[in-house]
Order: C-alpha cells, then structure tokens, then sequence
C-alpha cells in the first residue's frame, strides 16, 4: 500500500505552492477571444497540468489556433510555467470537421506546444 501512496503523492509534490490566479485564466481565455467561430475556453489545473479547453463552432485554420495557443502561455507566470505541464484540448461542434479534436501538450521544460 506505501507503494501506491508515494508514487501518487510525488505527482502532486509542492501543488500547494502553486497556484493558477484569476488573472492568469482570464487571461489565458483572452488570448482565443478574436479567434473566429470560438464557442467556449475553459482553463483549469488537473494534478500538475493546465488544461485549456477550446471549442469551436466550426472548423478554424489549424495554424491560427496553434499560434493562439503558443501566446496564450505567455499569460501563465514563469514560476508556474516551471512547475506545471500544458495540454490544450480543442474539438470542434462540426461533426464533419476533418481537422479537429486535436491535442497540444506543453512540457514545463518546453517554450511551445508539441501537436
């Protein structure tokens, strides 16, 4: 049983230390406000990552979003950006959509997304 408890206790090492602020998320939320056919950004910690949550209406150009995304961390304070991982989720409500769901994901050591 110690087993289970430590590996699962070290992945949330320090977690009170940090904090997602307001700020930061409403921010991070700001970075996707001109994006065309945006439907919803939600933005929360799960364990030691920040998930962003994208839907769109519609299918937007791949490029646009990735870029948006790459800025949008740039709103997470470094101390954080250090700490935790980033992973955007991004699906579209056109179920004939030939580009999306897609998943980024940032590692705390990387400065970008990884598609």
């Amino acid at each position: 049983n110690n087993l289970f408890k430590s590996s699962s206790s070290s992945r949330v090492k320090d977690l009170d230390k940090y904090e997602l602020t307001d700020s930061e998320v409403s921010d991070v939320k700001s970075t996707f406000d001109n994006l065309d056919n945006l439907n919803k950004v939600s933005v929360y910690i799960k364990s030691k990552i920040i998930r962003i949550y994208l839907v769109l209406n519609d299918d937007v150009e791949l490029k646009k979003v990735e870029e948006l995304a790459d800025s949008s961390i740039n709103k997470i304070s470094e101390k954080n950006l250090k700490y935790f991982d980033v992973e955007i989720f991004i699906e579209s409500l056109n179920k004939e959509s030939t580009v999306y769901p897609k998943i980024g994901y940032k590692h705390k050591s990387q400065t970008k997304f990884t598609w």
